[in-house]
């Protein structure tokens, strides 16, 4: 069960009593004597996204493992399409090209058998995965590209398809599942720790300077809006892998 979110007084009463604030807006509009806070507020935001994108990863490889071991057979495209995604949202999170997430390094705290998995899912990303559709096997899963061809031989020659095809071998969504169990926590930790950097120099902030409340009325977001949502308001809290969602009542301004 995931412990409830950290609640912190607010530090004196002024505009704002409930609303819900954008981080990374709020960040943006930080003055620059602020430079500390906003870095910090971006890293925390940083962290989340990579956190999520490794914990999406897990739930697809947990339900292709799933697959497999109730030999449902009838889903071998779906449980190649689920790796698949899971290969991609994992890269994601520590692809350079984003910027921000190219901070985030974690393959110093792996055992050298959990590097190379590592290497192997951002190699497999980069040069299969990204540019091949999900194809199933009676063997396992595979990726494979398709491509019309003309083949010359020996005084003859025809039209055909060429198919190249990324096969894995047995096991790789076990093992895949594995790493994550490794990689996960570290993630997950760091995130938490990035959070309460921020929940401690935002509320340094807030104590000593009155221009924050104005900042932060100037970045509220919508509830009834956020998302499409038009019915109670979705709140909740997490701990590492374990969620818990609850049901409140929409934020009135």
């Amino acid at each position: 069960m995931a412990d409830e979110a950290a609640l912190h007084k607010l530090p004196h009463e002024g505009l704002i009593d409930r609303a819900l604030i954008d981080v990374w807006a709020f960040a943006d509009a930080l003055p620059l004597k602020y430079k500390t806070l906003s870095k910090i507020a971006r890293q925390w935001v940083y962290q989340h996204s990579c956190d999520a994108d490794v914990q999406v990863a897990r739930a697809y490889v947990l339900d292709a493992e799933r697959f497999r071991q109730g030999g449902r057979d009838s889903l071998n495209n779906a449980t190649g399409a689920l790796l698949q995604a899971a290969v991609i949202f994992y890269a994601r999170a520590f692809d350079p090209a984003s910027g921000h997430r190219s901070h985030l390094n974690i393959t110093k705290k792996l055992d050298q058998r959990s590097r190379d998995f590592h290497a192997l899912l951002i190699d497999l990303r980069h040069k299969s995965l990204a540019h091949f559709g999900p194809a199933g096997t009676e063997g396992g899963d595979s990726w494979s590209q398709d491509i019309p061809a003309i083949i010359i031989d020996r005084g003859t020659w025809q039209v055909m398809v060429a198919s190249k095809r990324s096969l894995h071998r047995i096991g790789f969504a076990k093992d895949f599942l594995l790493h994550l169990e490794t990689v996960g926590p570290l993630i997950s930790e760091s995130t938490e720790r990035s959070k309460k950097r921020f929940e401690q120099e935002f509320e340094a902030a807030w104590q000593d300077d009155p221009e924050i409340e104005k900042l932060l009325a100037d970045n509220m977001l919508n509830p009834k809006t956020l998302g499409g949502w038009t019915g109670p308001f979705l709140s909740g809290s997490r701990s590492g892998r374990d969620f818990r969602t609850l049901n409140d009542s929409v934020f009135k301004r």
